[in-house]
């Protein structure tokens, strides 16, 4: 499927949200750090009643943006640690 410009359905799902995941053809190197991501191959997105693979090259390039975005965004691996359990101590 990696190369070619379709979407490809998969079947209904059933939670009331849309998810996207990612995924590579290929195994990051060796060196690679936890949360940095190689390029993308393709895109696995799940909504309420559709899941689709995509492996066209703009649309997959979008969502690597936005991956890139979220990653820019979110807290480092200590913070995130900080953060969770701050977090669960005001739910304690």
């Amino acid at each position: 499927m990696v190369g070619s410009s379709s979407s490809t359905r998969c079947g209904a799902g059933s939670a009331h949200r849309t998810h996207s995941s990612v995924a590579r053809s290929r195994s990051p190197p060796d060196s690679a750090l936890p949360g940095i991501a190689n390029p993308l191959d393709f895109v696995y997105v799940e909504q309420y009643d559709d899941a689709r693979y995509l492996d066209d090259h703009d649309r997959v390039e979008a969502y690597e943006q936005l991956w890139g975005y979220l990653q820019a965004a979110a807290l480092g691996p200590l913070d995130s640690i900080e953060f969770i359990g701050t977090a669960a101590d005001q739910y304690s």
